[in-house]
């Protein structure tokens, strides 16, 4: 099996830290952009609940806790929950798969953000629309979901760049995944381009 299993990221995690996420030419050349962002976009953080998902080795959470939030790391790779543990000993987490179903742990809690930093492309749209539904009910009032990641504007993009993507990755394209997000009960009220094909999605849900 590939890097998208467990074991894959298992294995990674000992190199993970140190590789070039950003490096100049890459899809991700504005991963750290993007995790400024977010982390900007929490201005009073202080106490705030935040539930990071796919949280990897916590780099992103390592910002919130510091500046006092209450942080909820969730990932499917021991290894990687590991290093966050390390790294952040004050929060919380979960070793989950959210390609499956939330674990009861997370339900009746509410997030004030949740984010989601180059890990939701592991799934189709559907799914990815079937975890927001999820997320969504998890929203305190005025909490919003964010999506940092490769974002293609439509099908054409992404086919000027296919030489560079796995084909077993689904990276969001706009014009076919607003439409199922729609349908699913979602709000995008903001996109976010940083730059090259690296965006910033910020949704809520219609229900609140």
């Amino acid at each position: 099996m590939g890097i998208m299993d467990s074991e894959g990221f298992d294995k990674w995690s000992d190199t993970y830290d140190a590789a070039k996420h950003d490096a100049p030419g890459s899809l991700f050349e504005k991963y750290t952009e993007v995790l400024d962002f977010i982390f900007r976009s929490l201005p009073q953080p202080q106490g705030k609940s935040v539930l990071d998902i796919g949280i990897g080795s916590g780099v992103l959470a390592e910002r919130f806790c510091k500046s006092g939030s209450k942080v909820v790391g969730l990932d499917f790779s021991e290894r990687m929950l590991e290093k966050a543990r390390a790294r952040l000993p004050e929060a919380e987490f979960v070793l989950h798969d959210f390609a499956k179903p939330l674990p009861q742990s997370l339900r009746g809690v509410r997030y004030d953000l949740i984010t989601l930093t180059y890990s939701i492309h592991h799934l189709t749209d559907a799914a990815k629309v079937r975890l927001l539904n999820e997320l969504s009910g998890l929203l305190a009032d005025g909490g919003r979901i964010m999506i940092g990641d490769v974002v293609f504007v439509d099908e054409a993009a992404r086919e000027k760049c296919s030489g560079m993507l796995d084909p077993d990755e689904f990276y969001i394209v706009l014009d076919k995944f607003l439409p199922l997000a729609e349908h699913g009960g979602l709000f995008v009220s903001c996109i976010h381009r940083i730059a090259g094909h690296c965006a910033v999605l910020t949704m809520t849900s219609m229900r609140n």
